[in-house]
């Protein structure tokens, strides 16, 4: 079968699982809406995937029974599990702690809960751990991603003048505050545990992973970051055996252009993802830097690299100095660009240093670089 071919059929094959997901489905009724045969459909729907269609199914059903129990409506579990496409009560119990980490009546328990992201990269940690937050900054660039996923519309916006966020903080009476050490100076962490218990993420000291069982600890959460943190550990694992035979030994340089300057993202930032957890090698200088160090355009050739990522901000002097830098004699004499090796991110969400994040960047690395042989 042409490649093209496969993944038409496996997209069809997977939106047939996700518009009939309340029904008992079999391999053998996929593959026959697949058009192929039952060994084969399996085979191409894990390599394509990374998950056998029955675990996407079960995946896809318990994520739809987590969306029922955060409306908040009173709806019993077993007519939840009857919703979603279970008949047995324990196995739709056993399933939804398997994949969710926690207990379907805990869960339903946990997002009765207001919790606050008081900065815009808790957002990414709170998502994580199966939160929405009840609020959060105003200025944070909600991407249609999070609108379809996680009804944005409800999320209070929290201003940026701090007094101001004081106050709707305690009319919205939370149960929890998350924030960012860095960002708070005592007198205002003192403040805001006056409004609700509030964590402080440490941010220096520890790695996004380290962010996220940090909080999950605080909110009781621990189960829960285990579970996501181990779906994590088999999709980057997955994605780097998908991506390896385009990618082979190519180093990799990723560019910001900021407000006008040229940062480099190293692995204190979205780097983690393609430098750590995909193992690709990164360009020549790039692990001795400092976080997000800023260069010049001719400092650009010093790196060497095979491949270019580029993130490019949306405002107008961002814009204009990547038009000046695309349009250099400096840029186009790069190997990466001589060899037509430079891909684009788009700059939200993924500057966000999250757990949220980084997994939207293991699709994004799928979708640049899956191995098309």
């Amino acid at each position: 079968m042409h490649e093209n071919d496969s993944e038409e059929v496996l997209g069809y094959a997977k939106a047939y699982i996700e518009q009939h997901y309340q029904e008992d489905l079999t391999i053998e009724q996929l593959a026959k809406v697949a058009g192929i045969s039952p060994r084969h459909f399996m085979r191409l729907f894990k390599k394509r995937y990374g998950y056998s269609a029955i675990d996407y199914l079960a995946v896809y059903r318990i994520e739809r029974a987590q969306q029922l129990m955060r409306t908040g409506g009173h709806y019993r579990l077993r007519d939840i599990a009857r919703h979603v496409g279970y008949h047995d009560d324990m196995y739709f119990r056993r399933k939804f702690k398997q994949i969710s980490g926690i207990p379907p009546a805990a869960f339903i328990k946990n997002s009765r809960q207001k919790i606050v992201a008081y900065h815009s990269s808790n957002i990414g940690q709170l998502l994580a751990l199966q939160v929405t937050p009840c609020a959060a900054p105003a200025d944070h660039p909600w991407t249609d991603y999070y609108q379809r996923k996680y009804k944005t519309d409800f999320v209070l916006p929290l201003s940026s003048d701090e007094e101001i966020k004081r106050e709707e903080l305690r009319l919205a009476a939370p149960d929890f505050i998350i924030g960012i050490d860095l960002f708070v100076s005592a007198e205002e962490k003192e403040s805001l545990g006056k409004i609700a218990p509030a964590f402080f993420v440490p941010w220096m000291e520890s790695d996004w992973r380290k962010h996220l069982s940090a909080i999950a600890r605080f909110l009781g959460r621990t189960a829960v970051a285990e579970a996501w943190l181990d779906h994590y550990k088999r999709k980057a694992r997955f994605v780097s055996e998908q991506i390896k035979y385009a990618i082979k030994d190519d180093s990799l340089l990723i560019l910001r252009i900021s407000e006008g300057r040229i940062n480099i993202l190293d692995s204190r930032s979205i780097g983690t993802v393609f430098y750590d957890d995909l193992q690709v090698v990164p360009a020549r200088g790039v692990n001795d830097m400092s976080a997000e160090k800023r260069i010049s355009p001719a400092q650009l050739t010093e790196f060497d690299a095979d491949r270019l990522l580029l993130i490019v901000d949306e405002d107008a002097q961002s814009k204009s100095s990547w038009k000046s830098l695309a349009d250099s004699k400096l840029w186009n004499n790069l190997k990466a660009v001589r060899n037509g090796m430079v891909a684009f991110l788009p700059s939200y969400p993924w500057v966000d240093y999250t757990a949220f994040t980084n997994e939207l960047l293991l699709d994004e690395a799928l979708k640049l670089w899956r191995n098309r042989t």
